[in-house]
């Protein structure tokens, strides 16, 4: 369980820290506003870059674990945890809080798998 714990962490710090960029940071939010080549505003541009930040997380996961549902899981719970964060309605502890459950949740799960049986880590 410790060493699914730690993989997991290792894989959300992968996709929630190295390989967020500085465009994911400035415009996966709902209160950003993002702008095209011509000047003009692109509506909804959050929405994109927010799925994009989550689907990297859920596939650090997916690839990590080798199941389906846990990259689903953190596919949809970090969406989800991150545009709540995003509109100023959770504090960044509680976003942590959340983001640490959620990988608690995921490393259960993959424990309760058959040993392995579906991973690409042996």
């Amino acid at each position: 369980m410790l060493k699914k714990l730690f993989l997991l962490s290792v894989a959300h710090a992968v996709g929630d820290m190295a390989l967020r960029t500085f465009y994911i940071d400035a415009f996966k939010s709902p209160l950003s506003v993002g702008f095209g080549a011509n000047g003009q505003e692109i509506p909804f541009l959050w929405v994109y870059v927010l799925l994009a930040h989550a689907l990297i997380n859920g596939g650090c996961y997916y690839y990590t674990s080798g199941l389906l549902l846990v990259g689903l899981l953190e596919t949809v719970s970090h969406f989800t945890i991150d545009y709540v964060s995003g509109v100023g309605y959770m504090p960044l502890i509680a976003d942590q809080i959340c983001h640490a459950l959620i990988l608690f949740a995921c490393a259960l799960y993959w424990y309760s798998e058959d040993k392995y049986k579906n991973s690409v880590i042996h």
